[in-house]
């Protein structure tokens, strides 16, 4: 479990805004702010990474806005759902684009999503609380209909909808230092009840899917359950669904897709997810540790297949992440 916070109570008014910007980028809920008075703008974040995610805890003394422009949507890494809760404070949340132009009040209280692969603007009135929970979307493995419904709006009560409040209330109060084993496993409880929240909010998601869709559901979420196995492969994922690999293979390949390819692409996830959260801790110990656990057969080859997935090694991006960390604190 990482901790980190940021305040703008002894930065110049003028640089308030873009040490701003870059505190929300660091705290994986990256959006441009607009700040009307920087001079009265006070502002705090707390931020605690949970194995996967991230949890932020926003306090400001006066109401301003945020947008997520193009420039935000450029910046490396794999983009998250965010779930807000004002906990102080409402907000005004609207989709961005011909597609989506809509806005709506949200009291306090309420939870709702947005999704970082879309431009959004958020306008928060008054003095503010608020609660926001990054989950890379690669772990939801929903469909983008599914999402799409659902955001810059309540989202729809259930018992789902109360436990994952709870479970963010619960984490954004935790001061003590979590083991990585049990960080892992609340990271994904809190991922698997998101999940549960927008399939029960979602028409959608009760439809009948075509068979090979389903059957590609039924293949990630698997994946996602033994992804650290190293010796998972066509054989056992055939064996987990009661299959034959030829069936598996055929199957996929009408998807556009494989098996080696859909594993790749989660553990390369999941580790670029958890080096996004190790904080500062930084090295080959790092490195090796995220390999074994997303289940690769080496660090060696971990890293040549990070390198070629996002651009740069394991190493390098946990040396940059701490380098800025530092120069926020100190600035």
């Amino acid at each position: 479990m990482t901790y980190n916070r940021w305040s703008t109570l002894h930065i110049p008014p003028p640089q308030r805004a873009s040490f701003w910007r870059d505190a929300m980028h660091r705290a994986h809920a990256g959006a441009t702010p607009h700040v009307s008075q920087p001079e009265r703008f006070d502002a705090t974040l707390v931020s605690r990474g949970v194995g996967a995610i991230v949890l932020n805890r926003i306090q400001s003394s006066m109401g301003y806005g945020m947008e997520r422009l193009s420039a935000d949507m450029e910046r490396p890494g794999p983009p998250s759902l965010l779930v807000v809760l004002c906990l102080k404070g409402s907000a005004l949340v609207s989709l961005q684009g011909p597609a989506a132009a809509r806005g709506q009040q949200i009291p306090p209280g309420q939870l709702f999503a947005l999704d970082e692969r879309q431009a959004y603007r958020l306008i928060l009135g008054g003095p503010c609380e608020l609660l926001i929970l990054a989950v890379p979307l690669a772990l939801l493995d929903l469909r983008q209909d599914v999402l799409q419904q659902q955001l810059a709006c309540p989202l729809s009560a259930s018992a789902s909808l109360q436990l994952l409040e709870h479970q963010m209330q619960l984490l954004g109060q935790w001061s003590h230092e979590l083991p990585t084993a049990e960080a892992s496993q609340l990271s994904d409880l809190v991922t698997a009840t998101l999940r549960a929240v927008l399939q029960s909010g979602s028409p959608a998601s009760a439809e009948p899917s075509r068979p090979q869709g389903f059957l590609l559901q039924r293949v990630r979420q698997l994946i996602a359950r033994q992804y650290s196995d190293p010796q998972l492969g066509p054989t056992e994922v055939a064996q987990g669904l009661g299959m034959p690999v030829r069936t598996l293979q055929a199957h996929l390949a009408r998807e556009g897709t494989s098996l080696s390819a859909e594993l790749m692409a989660y553990r390369l996830d999941r580790a670029h997810a958890m080096l996004r959260s190790a904080g500062t801790s930084i090295g080959k110990l790092a490195v090796m540790d995220v390999s074994r656990r997303c289940g690769f057969s080496s660090p060696a080859h971990f890293s040549r297949r990070f390198r070629e997935r996002f651009g740069g090694s394991p190493v390098r991006m946990l040396r940059v992440a701490s380098k800025k960390q530092k120069a926020l604190a100190h600035a």
